[in-house]
């Protein structure tokens, strides 16, 4: 068992060498003395701080009063003691580094950065079988930390794209406005397509030999990456290629292989750490919106999804907007060859639909895990945009969404899932002053950073 001597000793620096790996593999085991030595860690980070400028005696005087009255725990009163004895005694003269720097910041600052420091380092500083340890005792309930450490890691943009601040990943305000959808069959359910074959996405690979990709008649190319072409599909001319920097796209359409060469219709250069939207990306499509953009990556499937997904759909569902289009931000335009839709219904191309945040996804009937729910939670969380008009017979589903299928397992009963999903979507009439593009729900997870 753990003493709180031992705790202290480790905390004061007196324990070195092996005694302090010993210690160290004995905390990893013990939830108990794990525990305690975080709450160590941080009433040690702040009371240094609090105590070692003279200039703050008010809130020395606050602090002292409460530590001196009766512990609950006997350790916080010898830590107490040993911080007070060595803040009282004349520090050795040194130069200016960056501990002169923190203290010369404000006290909350301070506080909240060294208890911070003190919890990462030892958390985060332990060799990877002491983390091993920790992090099969918290899957197992046998521990929990004192502390909420962040639940989200640094995100590839090819997988999770665009700022944290794109509406494709803001999630839909506290204060939107639904209305139901007027001229579509939501009871028909939501096809999914397979995303690998119909715009396929390929990274840049050092292995492969460069190709020059060219736009239409012009005579310089507009890139020149080395990409694999036994990885784009016969199937289709449609498809993204990842240059090595990992972050920039160029979104394809009409692309052929032609030798050490791709010819496209046309090429647009997008930033995946970008925006994500017109003016900043344009896809080269009928609408301007990617075919890219809100299309799930194969582990998304097992969620959670953080961010808003993409829809194509049978143009029959189209209305035309007072200005005679049919579609309204973020897409910027509306494609010919259509038949233009009828006035009075409110679905147009670029149209963000979303489950009410009234209604318990658990209970809809996909139960409360698997594809359709991690689909259903998306659509209330972030929403689905209504990207571009699909051809095709009008009878059955009338959605359809892109995900990459290859390992995706999706259960047998997965369209009749989806189905019952679907028919919870509403039309976002008003976001309300939390919305997309304005902030989103208070609590709600959003993008981390980049890797």
């Amino acid at each position: 068992m753990i003493s709180e001597d031992q705790i202290i000793d480790y905390l004061s620096g007196a324990m070195q060498g092996a005694e302090r790996e010993r210690f160290e593999d004995a905390v990893a085991q013990d939830p108990q003395a794990l525990r305690a030595l975080v709450e160590q860690e941080k009433m040690d980070a702040a009371l240094t701080m609090l105590l070692a400028r003279p200039e703050r005696a008010e809130v020395k005087d606050s602090i002292l009063a409460v530590i001196e009255g009766e512990a609950e725990v006997d350790v916080k009163s010898k830590i107490y003691e040993r911080v007070r004895s060595e803040t009282q005694r004349q520090a050795p003269a040194k130069s200016a580094g960056p501990w002169e720097w923190i203290k010369s910041l404000p006290a909350p600052v301070q506080l909240i950065g060294l208890a911070a420091f003190a919890i990462g380092m030892y958390i985060v500083g332990q060799p990877a079988k002491r983390s091993e340890q920790i992090a099969q005792k918290g899957a197992t309930n046998e521990l929990v930390l004192p502390v909420k450490l962040p639940d989200q890691q640094p995100r590839d943009p090819v997988n999770w794209p665009f700022a944290a601040k794109s509406p494709w990943n803001t999630p839909i305000g506290s204060g939107a406005k639904y209305a139901d959808p007027v001229g579509i069959d939501l009871a028909a359910g939501i096809r999914m397509y397979d995303a690998s074959s119909a715009h396929p996405t390929i990274r840049a690979s050092s292995a492969a030999a460069p190709i020059k990709i060219y736009r239409g008649n012009d005579p310089d190319p507009v890139a020149e990456l080395r990409i694999d072409p036994n990885e784009v599909p016969a199937s289709t001319r449609n498809f993204a290629l990842v240059a090595a920097d990992g972050k920039t796209l160029y979104d394809i359409t009409g692309g052929q292989f032609s030798g050490n060469k791709i010819v496209a219709n046309n090429v647009v250069l997008a930033d995946l750490t970008g925006s994500g939207m017109p003016d900043e990306y344009n896809a080269p499509t009928s609408t301007g919106m990617s075919d890219y953009a809100g299309s799930l990556c194969a582990d998304e499937f097992k969620g959670p999804i953080r961010r808003a997904l993409g829809a194509v759909f049978h143009p029959s569902i189209l209305a035309r907007t007072s200005n005679g289009d049919a579609h309204v931000w973020p897409a910027t335009r509306t494609p010919g060859g259509w038949a233009l839709p009828p006035t009075g219904g409110n679905l147009h191309i670029g149209t963000l639909l979303a489950i009410p945040k009234d209604v318990d996804v658990a209970t809809i009937g996909v139960g409360s895990s698997g594809p359709a729910y991690e689909i259903a939670k998306a659509f209330q969380n972030y929403g689905l945009y209504l990207k571009r008009p699909l051809g095709g017979s009008s009878t059955g589903p009338q959605l359809g969404m892109c995900g990459d299928l290859r390992s995706a397992n999706l259960p047998r009963d997965f369209p009749s899932q989806l189905a019952k999903v679907a028919g919870y979507l509403k039309v976002v009439e008003n976001n309300g002053p939390n919305s997309v593009g304005g902030g989103g729900t208070p609590g709600q997870p959003t993008a981390p950073e980049f890797k």
